[in-house]
């Protein structure tokens, strides 16, 4: 892996580390580092703190959001108008613009360690959507949340930008899993996890 990457030994191990700290990645005893299998609890826990820190940050961007950030975020749900009329469903650019949305509304919560969470578990997150086989939303299915979440911020409203943020995270094959989670049922492991073998990550 070192040679793939072209890393020394002890950047490698600090990459692993936080994997590992990030439940990302397994250390196996003598058998080396796996990718992580993701379970219902897991993917219960990860999204149900997500959930409340974005809601959260909505709620305060409405106190808070300075001029510039409101019109970075306008800017944004124009870009992602622009992008739905034109048909684009190129996966990477509706990950972009998901996360440019996120991160902007955290940052306009002015909060630097909730920003710093926000963007954590939605890497997180991300990574557990693909993990599990679950794609990620197309923007045309969202565009209603940038645009009701504009109109929130613009009026001060925390509430409005609570409920819309709460709404727009309330994707249906997570809220099955989450669902599933809090009942204890095997389904939900098996949803979460795809039937997805281990895969090594480390030589």
């Amino acid at each position: 892996m070192m040679e793939r990457l072209g890393v020394g030994r002890t950047p490698l191990r600090e990459a692993l580390f936080r994997l590992v700290q990030e439940n990302l990645v397994e250390n196996v005893p003598r058998r080396g580092h796996f990718v992580a299998q993701l379970s219902a609890s897991d993917f219960f826990s990860l999204f149900e703190v997500r959930r409340e820190l974005e809601a959260l940050s909505a709620r305060l961007a409405a106190r808070r959001v300075s001029p510039d950030l409101l019109e970075r975020l306008a800017t944004l749900v124009e870009e992602a108008r622009q992008g739905v009329a034109e048909g684009n469903r190129d996966p990477v650019w509706n990950l972009e613009v998901d996360e440019r949305f996120h991160l902007i509304v955290a940052e306009a919560a002015n909060n630097a360690h909730l920003k710093e969470a926000v963007a954590r578990y939605y890497g997180l997150s991300v990574r557990a959507l693909y993990k599990s086989h679950l794609s990620v939303a197309l923007i045309s299915e969202e565009l209603w949340a940038y645009e009701g979440m504009v109109e929130a911020l613009r009026a001060g409203d925390a509430k409005a930008a609570e409920d819309v943020m709460r709404a727009h995270l309330d994707i249906d094959p997570i809220k099955d899993i989450m669902s599933a989670a809090a009942g204890g049922a095997d389904a939900a492991t098996e949803a979460a996890n795809a039937g997805a073998r281990p895969k090594r990550v480390s030589p």
